[in-house]
């Protein structure tokens, strides 16, 4: 079990994650309002540096996951609007605990 200091440390590693992407996201944003007359190929490439930061957030929360597990499913800085959207898109903690009973049976028949 961690302590409490090793899961606020993880948790500050996944805010500080989440705030370095919100900060690249305001900037993306702004760059695509100031797009509307730009040629299409400006715009392809626009989107494609938008899809590839949105992965390299999930890379690096993917990357805290051994750490902290159950915080990828339930982020900490999510209010409950966004937690509403994360249970309607499929994302359930029941989902997550069933996974672990599974797994768990599945090592104790071996």
């Amino acid at each position: 079990m961690p302590s409490c200091a090793s899961a606020e440390r993880t948790e500050g590693r996944f805010r500080a994650c989440y705030k370095e992407w919100m900060r690249v996201h305001v900037d993306d944003l702004i760059e695509l309002r100031q797009a509307t007359a730009f040629p299409e190929a400006e715009l392809r490439r626009l989107v494609a540096k938008s899809i590839r930061q949105y992965e390299e957030y999930y890379e690096c929360r993917r990357s805290l996951v051994p750490d902290d597990g159950p915080a990828f499913f339930s982020p900490s800085w999510c209010n409950s609007f966004e937690n509403a959207f994360l249970w309607i898109g499929g994302c359930r903690p029941s989902m997550f605990i069933r996974l672990l009973y599974s797994l768990s049976f599945a090592v104790l028949e071996l």
